[in-house]
């Protein structure tokens, strides 16, 4: 569980790396950019290479964002469903040190009644003995 929990730290920094990198790239490309789409696209020549569009750069970097959240987002599956086996192991644990504390419970209520019992008929023998003694005497 600690290494989940490590791991997504590390996951987290990166992705926060990765966003203010983004957010500060992204404001520079933007600018550029519009002023490039108003600008009419050159002539393709017979022996060019094809002409990309503007936003394959952004297409990159948002699959990329798209990646690491899927990264994230399997650690964070990861860290429930680690969880959820760990509840079900505790719960399992609690039912047996409950159902022992009930067993527990239960033999020192019997052997209680007994020692009351036994105190009862030990009491009674005690005062059948002193009648005797009285008659006795």
């Amino acid at each position: 569980m600690q290494e989940f929990i490590e791991q997504a730290d590390a996951i987290e920094e990166d992705a926060q790396c990765l966003a203010m990198k983004d957010y500060s790239s992204s404001e520079r490309q933007s600018r550029p950019q519009k002023n490039k789409e108003n600008d009419p696209p050159p002539a393709p020549t017979s022996g060019s290479a094809p002409v990309l569009p503007f936003s394959l750069p952004s297409a990159q970097t948002q699959n990329q964002k798209q990646k690491d959240l899927e990264g994230l987002l399997r650690v964070k599956d990861q860290m429930i469903y680690q969880l959820l086996q760990e509840r079900t192991a505790m719960r399992k644990e609690r039912a047996a040190v409950e159902a022992s504390l009930k067993k527990l419970s239960g033999v020192s209520t019997r052997e209680m009644k007994k020692w009351a019992r036994l105190t009862d008929d030990m009491q009674a023998e005690i005062e059948q003995l002193r009648s005797q003694l009285r008659l006795q005497s």
